[in-house]
């Protein structure tokens, strides 16, 4: 029983995976890649910054080249992702003149995928970062103005959230779409991939052991030289897959581990900056005295956007003619004041 089910999600029933699975191996890969980069920035603040500075600045080039070196070892070994294969889900072409022994992608579709997986969303996360820093600049007045390139950056912080929008829409819409069986595609990146996904068969696992002893056989010294060079390279993606997940989930265990004593201080925690010190004069009339006349309170009156009570003639007529808080300064309007009734008023 245990040797016919290669995975606990796989159905053996069919060949289409679940919403519940596609989902699933979606956001393996969206949790890797900040949990990863919290590592680095945790290594780059607490233990030599001038040496690690640098893997933070290009991180997110050094994680698409592993990236690439990982997809591309499982698209060419296992037809599918990392994350796919993780779920027992592979990746077959939509082309109805394909054999259906091939088990292997063509190589229009690997391109493909690999484009849809690794280069588009790094593109993507390059360009949600642009955004949001450029309207940073934008809102601060730190670009120059009056320029071709200053109305550039305009357009495209004006533009872009209609494009990132319509993006969120069509991964939505085909997301529906999957769940009620109206669509092969739960993604417009697998879509664009010209591939649907199917799980994983027995026959598969033990096609790819075959083909493996099978292409050693009859090459020549020069060739087997070029396959070791290959293999090494799955060796290394491979040795990315394992390490990420264990080395991800041992960092997360470490720091539970440690954050679970009161007294010890969390392995990923940032320094705590030091409180800001209050402008609010110490030296203020006791409880009962109004801030504003100086004199016992009477008609008690509360300001909500610092708390401070007042008699209401005072911070009534102080508002109207200052528009903020006595005490604080801070911007006060008439709907702001509290009427307090205390006990044996």
């Amino acid at each position: 029983m245990a040797e016919s089910a290669t995975h606990l999600t796989s159905a053996v029933f069919t060949t289409k995976p679940s919403i519940f699975e596609v989902l699933a191996q979606d956001s393996l890969m969206s949790t890797i890649r900040p949990a990863l980069k919290h590592a680095v920035k945790a290594r780059n603040t607490e233990t030599k910054p001038d040496k690690f500075a640098w893997m933070l600045r290009f991180y997110d080039e050094i994680y698409t080249i592993l990236d690439l070196i990982l997809q591309n070892y499982y698209l060419h070994s296992y037809s599918g992702s990392f994350a796919e294969n993780f779920y027992g889900i592979k990746r077959i072409a939509c082309q109805k003149d394909q054999k259906q022994e091939d088990t292997k992608l063509p190589r229009s579709c690997l391109l493909k995928s690999i484009l849809c997986l690794v280069i588009l969303p790094y593109i993507k996360h390059k360009l949600d970062f642009m955004f949001e820093e450029l309207r940073h600049k934008i809102n601060t007045g730190r670009l120059s103005q009056n320029t071709l390139l200053f109305k550039l950056y305009k357009a495209f912080v004006a533009v872009y959230p209609y494009v990132h929008m319509v993006w969120e829409g069509s991964i939505l819409v085909h997301l529906i779409s999957y769940m009620f069986g109206k669509s092969k595609w739960h993604s417009p990146f697998v879509r664009l991939s010209g591939v649907e996904l199917v799980h994983q068969q027995e026959e598969d696992l033990q096609s790819t052991h075959v083909q493996s002893s099978e292409v050693w056989q009859g090459l020549s010294l020069n060739n087997k030289l070029l396959l070791v060079c290959k293999r090494a390279v799955n060796l290394t993606a491979v040795t990315l897959s394992t390490g990420l997940s264990v080395g991800v989930f041992f960092l997360q265990f470490l720091d539970w581990w440690y954050t679970s004593d009161n007294n010890a201080p969390s392995l990923l925690a940032m320094p705590t900056p030091d409180p800001p010190k209050s402008d609010v004069d110490e030296t203020l009339p006791p409880h009962d005295i109004c801030p504003v006349c100086l004199k016992r309170r009477t008609n008690d009156t509360a300001l909500s956007v610092s708390g401070f009570v007042f008699c209401y003639p005072c911070i009534y007529e102080h508002i109207q003619q200052y528009g903020s808080c006595p005490v604080t300064s801070y911007p006060a309007r008439k709907e702001h004041l509290i009427k307090l009734y205390p006990p044996g008023a």
